[in-house]
C-alpha cells in the first residue's frame, strides 16, 4: 500500500524566537546599546531570561541577529528602486509612499527604520547596517539630484538639504509611531512629505 503524502506548505507561524528578536529590535531602536540587558529583553518579550540565552547567547549576538533582520528587510527594497527605469522623481515619491504605507500597516516597521537610519551612533558599528544606510543615502541623493536636473524637484535647496529634510520628516513619523503608540493616524500622507520638494508646489 502506497504511503499517502501531503504536500508541505510554508508556514508563517511566529515562534518564541521571533518574539524575542522583535523585542530586541524594539529595544535597540529606543535604548542605548550600553544600557540594554538580557533582563530587559526578556521583559519586553514576556519570557524568561533562559529562553533569551537559549536562542541568542548574549546581547551582542542578539544585536547581530536584529541587524541581519533589518538588512534583509531593506536590501531588496533598495535593489528594487535601483532597478527602476522610470523618472527619478517618480521613484522618489513612490519609495516615500511605500515607506509611509509600511509605517501604517506594520508595527515593527518604525523600529526597523529607526534602527537602520538613526541608532548607529549609540550601537556597535555593524558593517552591514552601515553599508545599507550608506546605499540608502546615496540612492536618495541620486534620485533628488536627477529630479532637479529633470526640473521636477526644487533647486532652491541642495540635494543634501532636501535629503536631510526628508530624513527629519521620516524621523518624526517614526517617533510618533514609537513614542505615542502605533496608529495609522500618527502617519502623514506620503504626499505631505514629497509635495513640498516638488517644483511648482511652493
Amino acid at each position: 500500500m502506497k504511503k499517502r503524502t501531503v504536500p508541505r506548505t510554508k508556514t508563517t507561524v511566529k515562534t518564541r524566537r521571533d518574539d524575542i528578536l522583535e523585542a530586541g529590535i524594539r529595544l535597540f531602536a529606543r535604548v542605548p546599546f550600553t544600557e540594554l540587558t538580557i533582563a530587559a529583553v526578556a521583559r519586553e518579550a514576556n519570557c524568561g531570561h533562559s529562553l533569551v540565552y537559549h536562542y541568542f547567547t548574549n546581547i551582542n549576538r542578539l544585536y547581530d541577529e536584529c541587524v541581519t533582520h533589518v538588512v534583509k528587510r531593506y536590501t531588496p527594497f533598495i535593489d528594487h528602486l535601483k532597478a527602476l527605469t522610470i523618472p527619478a522623481e517618480l521613484v522618489l515619491t513612490g519609495s516615500i509612499a511605500k515607506l509611509v504605507e509600511a509605517l501604517k500597516k506594520d508595527k515593527l516597521t518604525a523600529y526597523c527604520l529607526s534602527m537602520l537610519l538613526y541608532t548607529h551612533k549609540q550601537a556597535p558599528r555593524n558593517k552591514s547596517l552601515l553599508e545599507v544606510q550608506d546605499e540608502w543615502s546615496k540612492l536618495f541623493l541620486k534620485l533628488i539630484n536627477n529630479g532637479q536636473k529633470n526640473e521636477r524637484i526644487i533647486t532652491t535647496l541642495s540635494d543634501e538639504e532636501i535629503l536631510n529634510s526628508l530624513h527629519t520628516m521620516l524621523r518624526g513619523l517614526i517617533s510618533a509611531q514609537i513614542i505615542t503608540g502605533h496608529s495609522p493616524g500618527n502617519v502623514l500622507k506620503a504626499s505631505e512629505i514629497y509635495l513640498p520638494i516638488m517644483k511648482g508646489t511652493h
